[in-house]
């Protein structure tokens, strides 16, 4: 009897859904997105390559994919294709390589190698989630023996202006410079006789970008507005939760401090108590004072609506009202989690919590103003059964 053969992953379908949606794409970046495409890339005639890029908006896949005339596989949180509906249509149109946040996925690992066995090209982003504050996070070693394996050219692609126009924690765009290159090409030649350590150099140098190192503006009477979703601690009182947003400035509603987010991506306070300057300088003040807290009875409590999500099924709602996360507890009315017992967590969409127990997978769905970083920082510090693969929040320096 004939061994039956494995189902392909490229197909016929992908092309045409490729080239039917991206004049409209290429329309968008115009008018709407304000993205300027400033190159093509020949795929046609280069064969497959492996796109590596950094994360700044939601619409990174579809950007990178506009400068590119075959379709281009990316790897996206299994959350994007779980759903009943857009789901199984984003899956049979354009086959997104599913991807649990924060898990080593040796399937997703599979499907890309057979995709460019198949002459298909893969798009990964190099951190595997959305920035908040522009910097960098660790990178596994597994990753760049998986990339020599494939022999094929990476392209190293690099966004700017994406965390000014279209900052994470935001509801409506600024307005400023927003364009993406290709920053270096590099052959399997070249790359196959790199050290780990030359090669991961190589690219976090060139798909690095600090938008507020850039000295452009990035306009909006809005400039601070929803900062709440990712900051809470405030930093002259250090208390949590009091922090308020209005126009271009940031308050805190216990000690009264006043920071005004600036055109420029900086912070600006006549407070002395007040000493940063960019996003990141005050989330790395959150870092250490989540692990420096001692917690309380209550941690946080949140309103909202708690769902399960399986692939391709319709999400089922468990909870509606108020969350409590306790030092032992994560607890949803008469429903409790145990903090023990969840081993992965994530931000997603800015307003949402993604989180797993090991046998479910959960999203926790805030008001508009809700702040999922600061859960999935404190898992990091009360779970012993946290994925260790989860680097993004890590609360360890040397894991960065």
């Amino acid at each position: 009897m004939s061994k039956k053969k494995p189902e392909k992953y490229v197909l016929p379908r992908h092309r045409f859904w490729f080239g039917f949606v991206r004049p409209l794409v290429r329309s968008l970046c115009r008018t709407k997105w304000h993205y300027k495409r400033t190159f093509k890339y020949d795929l046609k005639h280069s064969g497959p390559v492996f796109i590596i890029s950094n994360h700044q908006t939601n619409l990174d896949p579809i950007l990178i994919a506009s400068h590119f005339n075959r379709p281009i596989y990316f790897v996206a949180t299994d959350n994007v294709v779980a759903s009943k509906g857009v789901g199984r249509l984003l899956t049979h149109c354009f086959a997104p390589i599913p991807k649990k946040k924060g898990a080593t996925d040796i399937q997703t690992a599979a499907k890309m190698y057979q995709i460019i066995q198949e002459g298909g090209s893969v798009g990964v982003f190099l951190e595997g989630n959305r920035t908040y504050a522009e910097f960098q996070y660790w990178v596994s070693p597994s990753f760049l023996r998986f990339v020599r394996q494939t022999k094929i050219k990476v392209l190293l692609f690099a966004f700017h202006g994406g965390t000014g126009s279209m900052p994470r924690w935001g509801h409506k765009p600024r307005r400023g410079p927003f364009y993406g290159e290709i920053a270096k090409e590099i052959s399997y030649e070249e790359y196959s006789q790199w050290s780990d350590e030359e090669f991961l150099k190589v690219i976090m140098d060139n798909i690095r970008v600090f938008d507020s190192e850039s000295g452009e503006k990035f306009v909006s009477p809005m400039s601070a507005e929803y900062l709440e979703k990712f900051l809470f601690v405030c930093p002259a009182c250090g208390k949590k939760d009091q922090l308020r947003s209005e126009g271009t400035h940031l308050y805190c509603n216990a000690c009264g401090l006043d920071v005004e987010y600036g055109e420029d991506l900086h912070f600006h306070s006549e407070n002395p108590n007040f000493k940063f300057s960019i996003l990141n300088d005050w989330y790395q003040y959150s870092r250490e004072w989540v692990k420096n807290y001692e917690p309380e009875e209550i941690i946080f409590e949140d309103e909202g609506t708690l769902l399960q999500y399986r692939y391709h099924e319709k999400k089922q709602t468990l909870y509606e009202g108020k969350a409590v996360l306790t030092p032992t507890e994560f607890r949803f009315g008469k429903r409790v989690i145990r903090v023990s017992s969840i081993t992965s967590a994530s931000p997603f969409s800015g307003g949402k919590l993604i989180f797993s127990d090991g046998e479910k997978d959960y999203i926790f769905v805030g008001h508009e103003r809700f702040n999922p970083v600061k859960y999935v920082m404190m898992f990091h510090r009360l779970s012993p059964s946290f994925d260790k693969n989860d680097h993004y929040f890590s609360l360890t320096d040397s894991e960065e």
